[in-house]
């Protein structure tokens, strides 16, 4: 069995839609697989490596890490706890640490990506339901896993406080009605997700130290397609992350890591 920790940055509010309202130019989910089998050996590696940040950085080993409260403090719970890291260099040499720790806290783990830049739609309306179409792309990347590189295993989604209802709906569905085309014929055919199993649960990412390491994946990724703080080469965090990439969700993406845009 293989568990999914899924979080994303941006919201999935189309762009324009709503005369007067601008809400984020892009919209990305991001996600990691861990084996079962592999989850206590994780997280006794990703504790330790909180208690070398506690000594490093001096940020409390619960505490909650989210990429844009790195960067941007004032928008964390708790500001304080970020300030007192020091200033945004440190931040950023806090966040690189985790995320160049990664490849070695989670052996036999992979990294999804889906993204939706709102500006440049492809045609799509403005009204698009992003959240939808990245939940599906999102599940069906996992689904194609567990079937290829998983010998077939079951796999369930664990994620950050979302539209569970909608989420929950989508991803019943797509066990009994999943339409794909085919990129041969361009016919559609019928593919469900037959290896998820349960509904999604959903935690606040306070109390997943995986659901927060989700989190980190999307902000950074965020970083890297709107190449902010190049300064503090923060558009290259992303990289850290390219050992555990699953490059075959998309073989059309031009970073050539396997995010799906949407």
């Amino acid at each position: 069995m293989h568990l999914l920790y899924v979080d994303g940055s941006g919201d999935p509010g189309g762009w324009g839609a709503t005369p007067g309202h601008h809400p984020s130019k892009r919209y990305i989910l991001s996600a990691i697989s861990v084996p079962a089998h592999e989850w206590n050996n994780a997280f006794s590696k990703f504790l330790q490596l909180r208690k070398h940040l506690k000594n490093t950085f001096g940020f409390p080993i619960r505490g909650e890490i989210k990429g844009r409260w790195l960067v941007y403090p004032k928008y964390a719970d708790h500001p304080n706890r970020y300030k007192a890291i020091g200033p945004r260099k440190r931040r950023f040499e806090m966040y690189a640490m985790v995320l160049s720790n990664l490849a070695h806290v989670f052996t036999g783990s992979k990294v999804f990506n889906v993204h939706a830049d709102k500006l440049n739609r492809g045609g799509r309306p403005a009204h698009t339901n992003f959240e939808e179409v990245a939940w599906n792309r999102l599940a069906q990347r996992f689904h194609n896993h567990l079937m290829w590189s998983a010998s077939n295993a079951p796999g369930m989604i664990i994620a950050d406080e979302n539209n569970e209802p909608k989420v929950r709906s989508l991803l019943r569905k797509m066990r009994a009605h999943n339409p794909i085309s085919s990129v041969i014929t361009g016919t559609s055919y019928q593919a469900p997700i037959t290896n998820l199993i349960e509904d999604p649960v959903f935690r606040v990412s306070q109390h997943s130290y995986f659901v927060q390491v989700a989190d980190l994946i999307s902000f950074a990724l965020l970083l890297m397609l709107d190449r902010k703080y190049r300064n503090f080469n923060a558009d290259r965090l992303f990289s850290y992350v390219e050992p555990l990439l699953e490059k075959r969700a998309s073989r059309t993406d031009p970073h050539q890591m396997g995010i799906v845009h949407i």
